[in-house]
């Protein structure tokens, strides 16, 4: 009966499907109260009994958790009244959690550790024990969790395994609390590399390098159906119909032409041919008085080196440069607050190292010329709590030195 119990309960813990929303925080200390029922091997004559649990954790990892439980039940032997027996136990188990960014945690534990039964004017028995069990976390938040848990116990009499061994069982429930770690222990999933969260994430499988909007969809900013990579003519209005270019038809509106692609048409232009990716104003001129430029470039997650996407930000720094050539150029490094700080640091210093090695390559100036400083996650021009104010945080700014 016992081992169907067990059997039953196990089944329950697995049949349980996670969602998706994070809950394990890695480097996080747990607290855990719990109770429930002690069952005994029926050779060892002893009554089930309640059974009331304390513990304390870390977690490692999002995976892996080491923890210490300590337990107090008081039993009595099946033939004869009268007699109380306090039992206390303790042990030492490695988790390991197979959901951790979900509300619901399934998790598998094994350990070892030693029982003491005290009975009423008897002496003292000491038996030692490995375990295995299974169980599982649901988190109401991020700080406190129902927990259910099922173990069975190989006990030694007298510690020795190469006596009588007993086949113990537990069943409790209780409440785990988390302490420690803050947000930034869990990274949000980021599968296509966007820059939205797959949570938050409605079109998850957008191609790298597409410009999506704050639900992670490719953007169409002026809403004329056309998105924004492959609008020639934003800016229109939502009313006009447009071609599979964006553009309203060539009998509603004339071709619009900027041979330099700098933004302003050629009849506006009044510095035709300035080079490509350089800063301009209203006229179509390079602007001499910008004394900084923030480049919208996507590191993959925890590198720092350059990818093939990158390069028409790069070609707008290397622009940035020309129009100052007396000046000390700074490259700085910047990134949200996801991670350790100290982590953040030094991959802002790295970020900043690769775009200040790009421009030293592609312009051959004096390496004094250019330095780069990283920042880490100290200066931040958005909220960090929002995915999108998580990616304004992770930028490179390209400025002249003060």
């Amino acid at each position: 009966m016992k081992r169907l119990f067990f059997l039953f309960l196990v089944g329950a813990l697995l049949s349980g499907a996670p969602n998706g929303r994070a809950a394990v925080r890695a480097e996080a200390v747990t607290l855990g109260v719990g109770a429930g029922e002690y069952f005994f091997d029926s050779q060892e004559n002893l009554e089930d009994s309640p059974i009331y649990s304390l513990s304390l954790g870390y977690n490692f990892t999002e995976h892996w958790t080491a923890e210490a439980t300590g337990s107090y039940f008081k039993t009595e032997p099946e033939n004869i009244s009268g007699v109380d027996i306090n039992g206390w136990s303790g042990r030492i188990d490695l988790v390991y959690n197979f959901a951790p960014r979900s509300p619901l945690v399934p998790y598998l534990a094994v350990g070892a550790g030693g029982l003491l039964l005290d009975p009423d004017g008897g002496a003292t028995d000491k038996d030692g024990f490995v375990d295995w069990g299974l169980g599982l976390k649901y988190y109401f938040n991020d700080g406190v969790a129902l927990r259910l848990d099922g173990r069975h116990y190989i006990t030694a009499e007298n510690e020795q395994f190469d006596g009588d061994e007993y086949q113990n069982f537990s069943a409790t429930g209780g409440l785990q609390f988390q302490f420690g770690s803050e947000d930034r222990g869990v990274v949000p999933v980021d599968l296509d590399g966007d820059g939205v969260a797959d949570i938050d994430d409605r079109c998850p499988d957008t191609p790298q390098g597409t410009t999506v909007d704050m639900h992670g969809c490719p953007a169409d900013t002026d809403g004329d159906g056309v998105i924004d990579d492959l609008d020639q003519c934003p800016g229109t209005s939502p009313e006009v119909s447009v071609d599979p270019r964006g553009c309203p038809p060539a009998e509603e509106a004339p071709a619009i032409l900027d041979e330099d692609r700098d933004g302003v048409a050629d009849d506006m232009d009044r510095c035709p041919g300035t080079e490509a990716g350089m800063p301009v104003d209203d006229a179509g001129c390079p602007e001499q008085e910008r004394d900084s430029l923030t480049l919208q470039i996507e590191f993959g997650t925890g590198r720092a080196d350059l990818t093939s996407q990158a390069r028409a930000e790069l070609q707008k720094a290397i622009a940035f440069v020309k129009v100052h050539p007396e000046a000390k150029i700074v490259v700085e490094g910047h990134t949200d607050s996801v991670g350790p700080a100290t982590y953040n640091q030094f991959l802002s210093q790295q970020r900043a190292e690769s775009v200040r090695r790009f421009l030293l390559d592609e312009l051959g100036v004096d390496p004094e010329r250019i330095v780069a400083r990283g920042y880490g996650e100290t200066r931040p021009v958005a909220n960090n709590s929002s995915p999108g104010g998580r990616q304004q945080n992770r930028r490179v700014v390209i400025g002249l030195e003060e």
